[in-house]
């Protein structure tokens, strides 16, 4: 439960501080979800990770978004 307890806070401190985070009341809604409705430790371990997965995705998707942007740019600068 403890190890639980930390990966939640590490998480929602690592997901919550970047631009493209979801909002701090979607973030507070999943884990009074989990603390809540869920009863056994892996229940909140499942719903800890889809959203570790989620989160991970939406990050690693605006960084490739980022990287084809400058490519292009560079790109430009080359054939200008």
């Amino acid at each position: 439960m403890r190890v639980i307890k930390t990966l939640m806070v590490v998480f929602l401190l690592t997901f919550t501080t970047h631009a493209f985070a979801k909002s701090n009341a979607y973030y507070q809604a999943v884990v009074t979800n989990v603390l809540t409705n869920c009863k056994s430790d892996e229940c909140r371990k499942q719903i800890f990770e889809q959203e570790v997965h989620i989160a991970f995705f939406a990050l690693m998707d605006a960084v490739l978004n980022k990287m084809r942007f400058e490519l292009s740019q560079k790109k430009k600068e080359l054939y200008d």
